[in-house]
């Protein structure tokens, strides 16, 4: 799965999250905006930082800005 044409990620980068049981869990933090919305900020736990589900999870912000009419159809 590719990235959607309309995202531009602006800054990658680690951290830690405070977990309900106390623990601290890495995270990839990714800030990216879509066409002229944004920014957007996504969180990927170590099981996550893969690039299928990575793009998956930023692909949605771009598929509910179009199905709301704020960008596009794609290919438009």
């Amino acid at each position: 799965m590719e990235l959607d044409k309309q995202i531009t990620v602006r800054k990658v980068t680690h951290s830690a999250k405070a977990m309900p049981d106390g623990n601290f869990a890495k995270v990839l933090v990714y800030e990216f905006s879509v066409g002229t919305h944004g920014p957007f900020r996504e969180e990927f736990f170590v099981n996550e930082q893969h690039t299928e589900a990575i793009n998956h999870r930023l692909n949605m912000h771009a598929a509910l800005l179009r199905s709301t009419g704020a960008l596009p159809p794609e290919g438009a």
